[in-house]
């Protein structure tokens, strides 16, 4: 049984403790969000938890997988640590929200020193954390950016260097119900709150430095390209991009596609890609920080990009990318936008996003619950899934580190996992993806 690196960082104090936790506790957690809600468990349902899977950053196909767990609101408990006899009754009492968090983040996340990230109080003052080989530091972030970009050119040339970072946003800063993190540049699957309650916390963003590696076994690179063999002949019917939106009920938001230049794109050690990265085509009105190059986006958020093409299809790229630059979930943002629209009206979407994401406009609260009602696995309809078994799948995702949307698309992959993992027993796995299910 692998020997898990846990830090335990106590905002309020600026302090932080490494710790490891009992074997027996990583047996019948296994890690990913299983373990994250065991923690909770025992830190209090005002902590939150970022958590990589056993497999995150591994030989595994699509192993790119960061959880962050938390519960939405204040709860009585302020971060003390609970007797292990109400870990459970304590993690059950909240509806706790599992956000997954891709890309490079987890494998990042790992190569920094760290399995699991345990955060408690709230900071005093606006607060950044790095984190690599193994160190916790606090850095006070620069002043604050009107948007993302402007936070990550400030961050990349003054602060410790990084290779991947999860960031609040301008909305989450004003309270803005429907925030959403970014990772990096790039934004997020996130539909759960997950900035807001970093906001609380007073943290700005986590950065990686990601300098470490990731110990694997002989067997496993074998293992990986013997998956990669069995399904390469099956992408072509089960599909990439265009599959997804059509698994959500979006197979003609494809069409507002036309015209741009696009480009398959995978997160971290991922066989089988399902975003694409858009060129946003010239009836973006922004001005360019270099006018040589051509403005993109990266269409991770299928459900985001399905809402935004529904109600803006000749403007949805740039609006989108403003969603990102802004912090907003997209399909809220589509949500509050005017019925009627297009290239004619952009420059106002655009004032109303801006205006949307200082906390300006329309009460949010109703339309967003119901724009996400399942939070459980970060708001995603995708993640949801149609039946339990995709739900079983997206749970087994969450435990182990991968891709869900991957797990859910290729599921007989799900009978090659364990090779990896000899030394977990088979029903502590069954165990741990049942404790992420009953989170509903």
């Amino acid at each position: 049984m692998r020997e898990l690196r846990v830090a335990v960082v106590h905002l309020d104090r600026r302090t932080a403790e490494w710790i490891t936790p009992e074997p027996d506790l990583v047996r019948e957690s296994v890690g990913g969000a299983a373990l994250n809600l065991a923690l909770i468990g025992r830190y209090g349902t005002s902590s939150m938890v970022f958590g990589a899977g056993p497999l995150t950053g591994t030989f595994a196909p699509a192993s790119a997988l960061l959880v962050a767990s938390f519960a939405p609101g204040e709860a009585a408990e302020q971060g003390s640590a609970v007797p292990a006899a109400r870990m459970a009754e304590s993690a059950s009492a909240a509806a706790i929200r599992h956000v997954p968090l891709l890309l490079t983040a987890g494998p990042d996340f790992r190569c920094s020193g760290i399995d699991h990230l345990v955060l408690l109080g709230a900071a005093e003052e606006p607060t950044l954390i790095h984190i690599d080989g193994g160190l916790v530091r606090f850095l006070e972030p620069p002043k604050p950016a009107a948007d993302l970009p402007t936070l990550g050119r400030a961050l990349r040339r003054s602060y410790p260097p990084f290779r991947s970072a999860v960031f609040t946003s301008p909305a989450a800063d004003a309270g803005i119900p429907f925030a959403s993190v970014s990772i990096g540049l790039k934004g997020s699957l996130d539909k759960a709150g997950l900035a807001g309650a970093m906001a609380t916390k007073n943290l700005k963003g986590i950065l990686f430095g990601g300098s470490g590696g990731i110990g694997f076994a002989n067997q496993d690179l074998s293992r990986s390209l013997e998956i990669a063999g069995k399904i390469r002949p099956l992408r072509k019917k089960v599909g990439g991009f265009d599959a997804v939106l059509k698994a959500i009920g979006g197979g003609n938001e494809r069409k507002a596609l036309s015209g741009a230049k696009i480009q398959e794109a995978a997160c971290f050690h991922c066989p089988a890609p399902c975003m694409v990265h858009a060129r946003v085509n010239a009836v973006d009105p922004r001005p360019l920080r270099d006018p040589k190059k051509q403005a993109g986006v990266l269409l991770m958020d299928h459900a985001g990009w399905v809402s935004l093409a529904r109600k803006r299809r000749t403007t949805a790229l740039p609006l989108l990318s403003e969603s990102i630059r802004l912090g907003l979930d997209p399909c809220v943002a589509a949500l509050f936008l005017s019925p009627a629209g297009g290239i004619e009206t952009l420059a106002s979407d655009f004032a109303f996003l801006q205006e949307l994401a200082k906390g300006v406009g329309p009460s949010p609260t109703a339309s967003a619950s119901a724009a996400a009602a399942d939070l459980t696995f970060g708001g995603s309809p995708l993640l949801s899934g149609a039946d339990e078994e995709a739900r079983r799948q997206t749970a087994l995702a969450f435990v182990l580190g991968l891709c869900p949307i991957f797990l859910q698309r290729f599921p007989s992959v799900s009978g090659d996992l364990p090779a990896f993992l000899p030394d977990v027993p088979p029903a502590s796995l069954d165990r741990a993806v049942k404790s992420v299910l009953n989170q509903r």
